[in-house]
């Protein structure tokens, strides 16, 4: 006499089980890479969006915001960048700067700024660096026309010679390290 058992073999529930691991593993690398691709692409347009900033900064008072003696310069364009003020040109440094009210030129989100520092998705501080362009070894010169300053016997309209920055603005990336904008370093540079 045959006894029919009703039910499910160790080894076929080793196989379901199996199974079952190799989806939820799939799942699981694909949602993380699909997190990496967000934060990549939230730290890109954060980038952008301050390089923008940074340019709307430098056709208002034709420079880029001076970076400050901090490793990553960020509490500087936050100054900068964010604050509305009213400046004077600085004729003795051969900057030429707006007579009129300027800024905020950006407004950062409560993710973005914490701590007084712009933050990326990898929840780092990102990079700011001016410099001075040069020119054959020089520091590169470029004319312009000033705007009226009685202060400093500026008429509107009068051609000076002022200097030329650039800047660096990157962030770390996904290794959270420090490459100086190289490596997998998201980066804005002019």
């Amino acid at each position: 006499m045959r006894h029919s058992y009703k039910g499910v073999t160790i080894l076929e529930l080793l196989i379901v089980i199996s199974i079952i691991l190799f989806l939820a593993g799939a799942l699981f690398l694909g949602l993380s890479r699909m997190r990496e691709r967000v934060r990549r692409d939230k730290t890109v347009a954060l980038v952008e969006k301050i390089a923008t900033s940074l340019e709307s900064y430098r056709l208002k008072f034709r420079v880029y915001p001076p970076s400050d003696t901090s490793p990553t310069g960020n509490e500087a364009i936050v100054y900068h960048l964010t604050t509305a003020f009213r400046v004077k040109p600085d004729l003795a440094k051969g900057e030429v700067l707006a007579t009129d009210d300027a800024g905020p030129f950006i407004v950062l989100s409560n993710e973005e700024l914490k701590n007084g520092r712009i933050i990326d998705a990898y929840a780092q501080p990102l990079v700011y660096k001016r410099y001075l362009a040069e020119d054959h070894g020089k520091a590169a010169k470029s004319t312009v026309v000033s705007w009226y300053d009685p202060s400093h016997n500026t008429a509107a309209g009068a051609a000076m010679q002022v200097r030329q920055y650039v800047y660096t603005l990157y962030s770390f990336g996904s290794n959270r390290l420090d490459d100086n904008g190289d490596g997998d370093d998201i980066t804005a540079r002019k």
